[in-house]
């Protein structure tokens, strides 16, 4: 719009001096009107170089003038159609200043009112304007005092601005009509242009557009503050958005903001500012990275040259609604630092939100997880990588089937969560469980007499704590561990403790301590729950201490070793035992404790 107004300031200002001297001629020589309008029409042919057609003059000549139906044609003429026409223009002037010389021509007009005029801008692909033809710039400079320094005012505009120099993915140019135009110039200050303007646009380029500015003709400095309604985002994103990978797909918005335009530094381009704030409604937008289809967005956004800045954001994928604050920072490889927090997330969502190539839950690891969680997350990082750390808490069920073990069940779930890298992901997690229920788990085989094999069962676990790395397709788990109450078969075992860590498919206890038989039991331990074709191993050492066992009392296992040699077997200054059938030698035992401390 702005560099319409510029136009028609530069045709109206060669337009307002030809009438200034037709005014005098009549005056003294009182020709006729048609004579006059032959003379107007000529004058402004030869200024711009097309045919004009001028359809009549009015007014006392002494204070102003009234032209109608002035037309300005294409190259070819004006059979070939208008590229300016005005219903009308009235200039407003002090003739008897100009003729007493109290000031210059240009000086006298007080103001310019054009009416309904209807011109076609374009902007070629060369950055050159098609009115730029017929407005020929003076080879001699006009000094201040001599300028035209009034005002113009245009009502009930109709503009049509085609720029060659940007176009939609389809290669169409921008083409923007807009209507009900009303603009007010005021050029008082030398080189200096000061504007305000109101339009409709008749294209749903937007709704109404409110702005006013200035601009420094001498530097070509531009500064303008506006208002805009109703901005299809689609129609914008496509000539004026920077094209990553994403998409828009719908939505408009209110926009509020500034534009600058600064004059280039030697041969370079000017550069372009703006500082911009929109309230979208109903975004709609496709990022490739996300598979669960489009991103559906309202909330409050800021827009300059070096990202955005999301306030308020309400966000709607994957059938889940998320509030979203953040930014995203250089539009040429756009960084996001955002905050989400959401509700009501099912596992169908997290599948549908992960980056392609991520699978959830990873490959191998039967997890089930029953209702909805919520969440808050930290996202940081490019499109192409970037991390996330956040909290999750789940209200429902979750079940995890371990091989040799059974189903984990566990309630109440909340885990703090880093996705370290979604391009090659590697995740953390720090998860506690209100309520773990374990399965009973057979402690070897049966014995060659048909007698079944201990068990071991564990009373549901409170308060459970784990860390667990995932990364290259593995996962591994490390925590305390805490039981309230256990047993092996009828041997109740109470206050165990320790530490552990899960990692393929082996169990290693460390720092053991429990209660049994009215003694304790201390020590490390290793439980490997699957070993290709082999049955569940344990093996362990340690330490027991003041364990009672009466003559009569029948024991759910068979120690390796006689009970009477307990004290007396001793490798590497500690007694070695071993649960399950059969004598353990020195020398296997060695070799258990180097397998138990992970050797």
């Amino acid at each position: 719009m702005l560099r319409a107004v510029r136009v028609v300031v530069c045709f109206v200002v060669p337009l307002t001096a030809l009438t200034l001297a037709a005014g005098s001629v009549v005056r003294r020589h009182n020709w006729l009107q048609d004579r006059l309008q032959r003379v107007v029409a000529a004058e402004l042919a030869r200024t711009t170089g097309r045919e004009v057609r001028v359809g009549s003059l009015e007014g006392d000549l002494r204070h102003g003038v009234v032209l109608r139906d002035v037309a300005v044609g294409e190259e070819g003429g004006l059979a070939q159609g208008e590229v300016l026409w005005v219903e009308e223009l009235q200039v407003k002037y002090d003739l008897n200043a100009i003729l007493h010389r109290e000031q210059p021509p240009a000086r006298a007009v007080s103001e310019v009112v054009i009416r309904r005029p209807r011109v076609t801008i374009v902007r070629r692909v060369d950055g050159t304007i098609n009115l730029q033809e017929l407005v020929k710039p003076s080879k001699k400079r006009v000094p201040p005092e001599e300028r035209f320094a009034g005002k113009v005012r245009i009502e009930d505009a109709d503009i049509t601005y085609i720029d060659e120099t940007l176009t939609s993915p389809d290669g169409k140019p921008l083409r923007q009509h807009v209507v009900e135009a009303d603009v007010e110039l005021d050029l008082g200050r030398p080189d200096w242009l000061a504007f305000t303007t109101t339009m409709v646009s008749a294209d749903e380029s937007f709704g109404e557009l409110r702005a006013s500015g200035a601009v420094d003709q001498k530097t070509h400095f531009v500064s303008a503050d506006a208002t805009i309604s109703e901005v299809p985002l689609r129609r914008w994103y496509e000539f004026y958005g920077p094209r990553p990978e994403a998409e828009v797909l719908g939505g408009v918005a209110d926009v509020a903001g500034s534009v600058y335009v600064l004059p280039p530094s030697g041969e370079g381009k000017p550069e372009t500012g703006y500082d911009l704030s929109a309230a979208i409604r109903g975004g709609k937008f496709r990022v490739p990275q996300v598979r669960s289809g489009p991103i559906e967005l309202s909330g409050d956004v800021r827009v300059t040259p070096a990202g955005l800045v999301l306030a308020g954001g309400r966000v709607r994928v994957a059938g889940v609604n998320a509030d979203v604050n953040g930014t995203v920072s250089c539009w040429e490889d756009p960084t996001i630092d955002a905050t989400v927090e959401a509700q009501g997330v099912t596992m169908a969502a997290v599948k549908a939100l992960l980056p392609a190539g991520v699978e959830f839950p990873p490959a191998g690891v039967p997890l089930e997880i029953e209702g909805a969680a919520s969440v808050r997350a930290q996202v940081a990082g490019s499109l192409a990588r970037g991390s996330v750390k956040g909290e999750v808490k789940l209200p429902g069920r979750v079940v995890v089937e371990v091989e040799g073990v059974g189903r984990l069940v566990g309630d109440g779930l909340q885990a703090d969560v880093k996705l370290l890298d979604w391009s090659g992901p590697q995740v953390e997690a720090d998860v506690r469980v209100a309520r773990l229920v374990v399965p009973s788990v057979a402690l070897g085989e049966e014995s060659e007499d048909g007698e079944p094999a201990p068990t071991l069962q564990l009373e549901p676990l409170r308060n459970v704590r784990a860390k667990v790395l995932w990364a290259n397709g593995k996962a591994v788990a490390a925590g305390k561990l805490q039981v309230g109450s256990a047993s092996i078969d009828q041997v109740r075992i109470s206050d165990l403790s320790g530490d552990y860590v899960f990692a393929d498919d082996v169990l290693r206890l460390t720092h053991l301590r429990a209660s049994v038989l009215g003694g304790t039991i201390e020590g490390d331990g290793v439980v490997a729950l699957a070993n290709g074709e082999q049955p569940l191993l344990v093996y362990c050492r340690g330490r027991i201490a003041d364990v009672r066992i009466d003559n009569d009392q029948k024991l759910p296992f068979k120690l390796g070793v006689p009970l009477s040699c307990i004290a007396e077997r001793h490798c590497g200054g500690q007694v070695q035992y071993c649960l399950g059938r059969g004598r353990v030698s020195c020398r296997q035992a060695e070799a258990h404790d180097r397998q138990a401390a992970g050797g």
